[in-house]
């Protein structure tokens, strides 16, 4: 190894490196399949002009200044070697954390990486989008509209109550139309007292009949409510807003919506996660999406990377080797297989439609044998359970026509009317009215592929497919724990087939390295191994600087098991 050279800047000045530096270790950890590694450095300790400048920063505050113990202090690392040099570690001493002065001229620090995953998480779980919202950082374009209409689940019997008592006062409209077509036959002084007596009853019957016709659609056909939801995708991009970051993704269906719980009936959801919902804290609503798609994130060159865990983006491959060892354990990922894993959704109370409807809600991936063998002896076992913290909305699709029904009735009433309107001049006005209310109704239609609710209010936040405010007839084929299994989370399937699946495991082995290979391997988790190259995935690795040796963990693709079977079973 050649002579290296540590360059210390402190919030934009350079310092003297840390007394211990070349003892200093460095774990980088892919974490979660990520490219870029996550990279601990062990407490410093500065001496001199670096602790000085040190320590009048963190008392800064005092005198008034922005600058305090809450702000973290920019620290970067570059090291050299002849005339390689590279940034190594960016991020920021943290005060809160193993802060201390050892002496007069020494002072003891922790280093924190700045876009590691655990300093993001930190940072997103002080967020809430009921924060951000106060801030501004969302407009009414920024929302998806959700047309929704609510249809309680008894509604069939509420409409034959409605429709019985209709057709009582259509039958005894009929009656008194009937009367009146008696009543012209009559004298004329006789007839006018006779017929005003049953055209004020008649326009009462018609008044009433209006309003329970009105009733009527109002429940079959209701006025859709416009609720406001928010995409997967919106609610990225205003957290990397705010915490100053890009955002990108490979998931298509990261523009699915987030329709928040709407536990006020005499509102529409606001847009943004209600404050009861698990997604409200910044935090949650990016691990639920995770979840969902079966993600990794990672912070490069300041832009938040979303993929699935299968996506090529973590595939980046570098040029480093891995070397033979002389002795190396080798184990397999054998513990890795469960048996019965169960994906499901959250049924809502309030909402019976998620619970009638059940059907997508759940889903259950058994793994077993192709050929079994003698079950007393078997290892294929364990079970898991996996819950999606929102639930399933239910698009309105009728498999009947109620409309059709009052269309009969109510016609034949009309044509009824008609020809009582025209054998007489001084009901025209009268009927004539009612015929053109009448019409108005005729001509409403159902509403097809709304979203459906059974109340006003829900208690859990919803996961739905949106396009132009309703939602696709085949929404719940989509849209469900089985197609979600089989888009994004099958990559963790330990069938033969699944190249992230069965694994060949290399555990803290101990390789020849050097400066030039941690510059290799820096920004990419995957490396060549020398057994029979092939493509290895780096999941850990220890350096110290003065040292020429490192400890990796990293495995490759090894199909242990060609009789392992997978399936999907959606109940």
């Amino acid at each position: 190894m050649g002579r290296l050279r540590l360059n210390v800047v402190l919030d934009g000045q350079s310092f003297r490196e840390p007394i211990e530096w070349r003892s200093l270790g460095v774990r980088c950890v892919y974490d979660n399949g990520a490219v870029q590694p996550s990279i601990n450095l062990n407490t410093v300790t500065f001496v001199n002009e670096a602790k000085d400048y040190i320590t009048r920063m963190f008392a800064a505050s005092r005198g008034g200044a922005v600058r305090g113990p809450y702000q973290g202090m920019p620290v970067q690392f570059y090291v050299t070697e002849g005339t390689s040099s590279r940034k190594i570690f960016d991020g920021y001493i943290d005060f809160k954390n193993e802060f201390s002065i050892k002496s007069p001229v020494e002072i003891k620090c922790k280093l924190v990486q700045l876009d590691s995953l655990d300093e993001v998480d930190k940072r997103t779980r002080a967020l809430s989008f009921g924060y951000l919202d106060s801030l501004g950082y969302f407009k009414s374009t920024d929302f998806t509209i959700v047309e929704t209409i609510v249809i309680p689940f008894d509604r069939d019997m509420q409409f034959f109550q409605l429709a019985f008592y209709e057709f009582i006062l259509i039958y005894q409209g009929y009656q008194v139309v009937r009367n009146i077509e008696t009543d012209l036959a009559l004298n004329i002084v006789t007839a006018v007292v006779a017929i005003a007596i049953d055209v004020v009853f008649l326009g009462l019957l018609l008044v009433q009949i209006y309003k329970i016709t009105k009733k009527l659609f109002d429940l079959l056909s209701p006025v859709p409510i416009l609720n406001k939801a928010m995409t997967w995708r919106k609610g990225f991009q205003k957290i990397c807003q705010r915490l100053g970051y890009q955002f990108n993704t490979t998931i298509a269906d990261i523009d699915w919506v987030f329709l928040p719980s709407n536990p006020d009936i005499d509102s529409i959801t606001k847009g943004i996660p209600h404050v009861q919902d698990f997604g409200y804290n910044c935090a949650d609503f990016i691990n639920e999406a995770l979840l969902i798609f079966n993600a990794r994130m990672a912070i490069v060159n300041g832009v938040m990377e979303v993929h699935n865990i299968a996506a090529p983006f973590w595939q980046t491959l570098s040029t480093y080797k891995i070397p033979p060892v002389l002795f190396e354990e080798v184990k397999w990922n054998i513990g890795d297989l469960i048996a019965n894993k169960v994906f499901y959704f959250e049924t809502d109370n309030q909402d019976e439609y998620t619970i009638k409807n059940y059907s997508g809600t759940n889903c259950e991936v058994i793994t077993s044998e192709i050929v079994p063998g003698n079950p007393r002896y078997s290892l294929v076992n364990g079970f898991k359970k996996q819950s999606f913290n929102m639930s399933l909305g239910n698009n309105h699709n009728p498999t009947f026509d109620p409309f059709a029904v009052i269309r009969g009735i109510l016609q034949q009433f009309l044509d009824l009317l008609e020809s009582i309107a025209s054998k007489s001049t001084a009901l025209r006005n009268v009927v004539n009215g009612s015929i053109t209310q009448i019409n108005a109704l005729l001509l409403k239609t159902d509403k097809q592929d709304l979203l459906v609710v059974s109340a006003k209010s829900w208690s859990k936040p919803k996961l739905l497919w949106v396009k132009n405010g309703r939602l696709p007839a085949n929404h719940r084929s989509v849209v469900c724990a089985a197609e979600i299994y089989r888009r994004y989370h099958s990559a963790n399937s330990m069938i033969p087939s699944n190249p992230f699946g069965q694994k060949r495991l290399y555990e803290k082995v101990r390789i020849p390295f050097q400066f030039s290979n941690f510059i290799e391997l820096l920004n990419c988790s995957y490396a060549v191994s020398y057994k029979g190259g092939k493509q290895a995935k780096v999941e850990s690795l220890e350096w110290k600087f003065d040292q020429d040796e490192a400890e990796i963990t990293y495995w490759i693709n090894d199909v242990f098991d060609n009789n392992i079977k997978e399936n999907v079973i959606a109940p």
